[in-house]
C-alpha cells in the first residue's frame, strides 16, 4: 500500500495531474514503418541520394536531431505513460540505435522488409495498440513519424479530456489549392466534426486535419471492425469511419507542420526549422 501511495504522490509532485497534462492511462504511438519511396526517388542523382536511401524518414536530421526525437519531446510534454514506435524490419536496428537504453520507448517490428511487403499505417496502428494480439486498454495519441510539428500537444490533450471523445487537430491553410489531397473537415461551434473526408482531389474547405489523433480506447477497438470491412492505408480513413459512427471533435491549432514526402519538402522543412 505504501508503494502505491508513494507512486501516486510522485506523480502528483511531477505535476502529472496538472490542468494541462495528460493522465497516466494514455500511451503515445508513432507510426514509423514506411519506406520513403517518394523521397528516395526524388533524391536520385543528388548529393542526398545515399543519405535518404539509407535513413528512414523518422530518423532524418531536422533541427539538429532526428525528426522522431522532436515527436517524442511533444509526447513527453503530456506525460504519456509509454511511447510505442512501430517500425519495419529493414530499419529496425537503426531505430534500436536511436532509442539506446531509453526504456520508456518500446519498439515494435512489424516484420515487413520492403515497400512491397509493407502492412500500411492502419494495420501498424492496430499492431501498436495490441489489437491483433493482446489489446492495450489505454487511450492513445497517434502520430505519423514523417511529419514535423512545432506546437505543443497540451491544448489538444485538454480538449480531449473536456470533450470526452476522440479529438483531432484542425489546421487552416492559406488557400483551397493547398488543401488538395489532404484530409478535410468541417466542424460546428462546439468542435464536433460534421464532415470529414480523406485525400480529397477537389477541396471544399481550407480546414485540414493533420495526421495526429487523440483516440479514446473504445474508438481504438473499432479499428478491428474497420480493418475487417475495408482495405485502406491512410489513418484518415479510420477517422472518417469514426465520424460517421459517433461524435468526434476537432480543435483548431496554430503552428507549423511539415511533411517530408519528397526531397524538396524535406530540404524546405529543414531550412525553415533551422533558420
Amino acid at each position: 500500500m505504501d508503494l502505491c501511495v508513494n507512486y501516486f504522490q510522485n506523480l502528483w509532485d511531477s505535476k502529472v495531474f496538472e490542468y494541462d497534462i495528460c493522465y497516466i492511462f494514455m500511451k503515445g504511438l508513432i507510426l514509423a514503418a514506411g519506406y520513403g519511396t517518394r523521397l528516395i526517388e526524388t533524391a536520385r542523382g543528388t548529393e542526398y541520394e545515399d543519405y535518404v536511401s539509407k535513413t528512414p524518414k523518422p530518423l532524418l536530421d531536422i533541427g539538429g536531431k532526428p525528426l522522431i526525437s522532436t515527436l517524442v519531446e511533444r509526447l513527453r510534454e503530456i506525460n504519456v505513460s509509454e511511447i510505442i514506435v512501430v517500425c519495419n524490419d529493414k530499419y529496425f536496428k537503426q531505430f534500436e540505435s536511436w532509442r539506446g537504453d531509453d526504456e520508456s520507448i518500446k519498439l515494435i517490428n512489424d516484420g515487413s522488409i520492403n515497400n512491397e511487403s509493407r502492412l500500411g499505417a492502419i494495420k501498424d496502428m492496430a499492431i501498436g495498440m495490441g489489437l491483433l494480439s493482446n489489446p492495450i486498454e489505454d487511450d492513445f495519441v497517434v502520430l505519423v513519424g514523417d511529419r514535423w510539428i512545432d506546437f505543443s500537444l497540451r491544448g489538444l490533450n485538454q480538449c480531449f479530456r473536456e470533450k470526452g471523445s476522440s479529438v483531432v487537430p484542425a489546421l487552416k491553410v492559406a488557400s483551397i489549392e493547398e488543401a488538395e489531397g489532404k484530409s478535410q473537415m468541417k466542424h460546428d461551434e462546439s468542435g464536433r466534426i460534421t464532415f470529414f473526408d480523406e485525400k480529397m482531389k477537389v477541396p471544399i474547405t481550407t480546414t485540414i486535419c493533420l495526421p495526429l489523433y487523440f483516440l479514446k480506447w473504445e474508438d481504438c477497438l473499432l479499428l478491428k471492425d474497420f480493418l475487417s470491412e475495408q482495405n485502406l492505408d491512410a489513418p484518415g480513413y479510420f477517422i472518417k469511419y469514426l465520424v460517421n459512427k459517433k461524435p468526434i471533435h476537432a480543435m483548431e491549432v496554430l503552428g507549423k507542420s511539415y511533411d517530408l514526402g519528397t526531397l524538396n519538402k524535406y530540404l524546405d522543412a529543414k531550412a525553415k526549422v533551422e533558420a
